[in-house]
């Protein structure tokens, strides 16, 4: 019996890899082994499988953008063209 059994009928049964990723937090899976679950029993990459994660993980959409952060990093940016400049 695999260790990711219970995806694997989730999956032949139709389910889709948001929803057994959701199935395994509820079973206490860590976020890294959710991601080698849905990697081993949806042939996901790693990037498809850590986007999944992320949405269910945050309850955000992957694309969201965060402004907060963008300014952050023009700042820094800004901070290194100035240390270059002097």
């Amino acid at each position: 019996m695999s260790e990711f059994s219970k995806y694997e009928a989730m999956h032949a049964s139709g389910v889709d890899p948001a929803h057994s990723y959701g199935a395994a937090k509820v079973d206490g899976l860590d976020q890294l082994t959710g991601i080698r679950m849905l990697r081993v029993v949806y042939g996901l990459s790693l990037i498809e499988a850590k986007k999944i994660s992320f949405e269910i993980d945050t309850g955000r959409p992957a694309d969201t953008r965060d402004p907060g952060l963008e300014k952050e990093f023009m700042d820094a940016l800004d901070d290194l063209i100035g240390d270059e400049r002097s």
